[in-house]
């Protein structure tokens, strides 16, 4: 278990110096507190880094961040590395027939030798923005239960929460948080 303590007062919303706008999810911290100790952790699709460096406040463990539409985070991780995969808003953006081969990119970065804990936070509401060709750039929008019952294939799904924030454009924005543990082949 590691100790989840804040390195310094934390405002939920804020810039992060180096990284930029970032979500901060203080429900992940039961998870990251339930991770061993010295563990790596892979932000996949991290964006600027920001929620990364957010968590950075909370724990000592090592966070790597990879997103290959971001300069500072386009170097490939290297395979059987992490014992602890966290996504923020990123499947939304995944077209539902792209999402497996994605699912098996993801597993290359697990460790092999133990199980793999996971933690994806996915907005099930239409995005703000509406990309080039008038799509919505949340290109695929399932319920919550729909996405546990798609990451069932692959994790055990041991938590799964609603999070819900009032949305100027929708009136209610809901994402869905599942943790588990990689299941093995």
């Amino acid at each position: 278990m590691n100790t989840v303590t804040p390195k310094r007062k934390n405002n939920f919303h804020q810039q992060f110096p180096g990284a930029g706008p970032g979500k901060a999810w203080p429900q992940m911290l039961p998870w990251i507190a339930a991770l061993p100790p010295r563990t790596r952790i892979l932000d996949w699709g991290a964006g600027a880094g920001g929620t990364a460096a957010w968590l950075r406040d909370y724990t000592s463990l090592t966070i790597d961040c990879w997103d290959p539409s971001h300069p500072a985070h386009k170097t490939k991780p290297l395979p059987a590395t992490y014992l602890g995969i966290y996504t923020s808003d990123v499947w939304e953006h995944i077209p539902m027939q792209d999402i497996r081969t994605h699912w098996q990119e993801i597993d290359t970065y697990s460790r092999t030798d133990r199980p793999t804990r996971h933690c994806h936070i996915i907005d099930t509401t239409p995005a703000k923005k509406i990309l080039s060709t008038g799509a919505n750039a949340h290109v695929t929008l399932l319920k919550p239960w729909e996405w546990q019952e798609l990451f069932q294939d692959w994790l055990d799904v041991q938590v799964t929460q609603t999070l819900k924030e009032p949305d100027t454009l929708y009136g209610e924005r809901v994402r869905v948080m599942m943790q588990g543990v990689r299941r093995w082949a």
